[in-house]
């Protein structure tokens, strides 16, 4: 949906963003002009009043609103998710070792390759890791949507109800549990 906003004055209540938001984004458009001169001040705006949405310029004219999971959803889901980026994590890291028959990766199988990232697919459980050509040993190195494709192929299904939008609402996880963590390097 797009609203069409022709000054900052027009932007939309927060309840009115929420009513139109609930299973989908929303474009504000504004006059080239107008965005353009007061971008910083309309992000700043958006951001501090919808704490549960990606907010972005999407183009010269249009700023994206995307809903993304809430932080207590995400806190009722801790550990769940920890246990999840361990996992994505270890997985991961295994893969870059390189994948034969002689290793206990026998089952994954390369579907894709895009330097610097590796795509598998575990031919038995079905579950995609997307992996870097490095290491990862802290939550900071991974990358939201392939943690979200991760999640979405594999056994976690109090995660999977989370996500609706595989990149910004893992983005949010990621960037929630980052905050909540003291310790970034989960991963060793």
């Amino acid at each position: 949906m797009i609203i069409f906003c022709q000054n900052i004055n027009e932007i939309p209540s927060v309840s009115k963003i929420d009513s139109l938001t609930k299973d989908t984004q929303l474009r504000l458009e504004f006059p080239k002009e107008i965005l353009e001169k007061s971008e910083k001040k309309i992000l700043r705006l958006l951001q501090d009043k919808l704490s549960d949405y990606t907010v972005f310029i999407s183009s010269s004219t249009m700023v994206t609103l995307i809903p993304v999971v809430k932080k207590e959803d995400i806190a009722k889901n801790f550990d769940s998710i920890i246990n999840a980026l361990k996992d994505y994590i270890n997985i991961s890291n295994k893969l870059i070792k390189n994948v034969d028959e002689n290793t206990n990766c026998k089952n994954w199988e390369l579907t894709y390759e895009h330097p610097p990232h590796n795509r598998y697919e575990n031919s038995v459980t079905g579950q995609i890791v997307e992996t870097c050509d490095y290491k990862m040993t802290t939550i900071y190195q991974i990358d939201s949507y392939f943690f979200g494709q991760f999640i979405l192929s594999s056994n976690y299904p109090e995660i999977q109800i989370l996500i609706n939008d595989t990149f910004h609402d893992t983005a949010r996880i990621v960037d929630v549990v980052s905050e909540n963590t003291k310790n970034s390097s989960l991963f060793n």
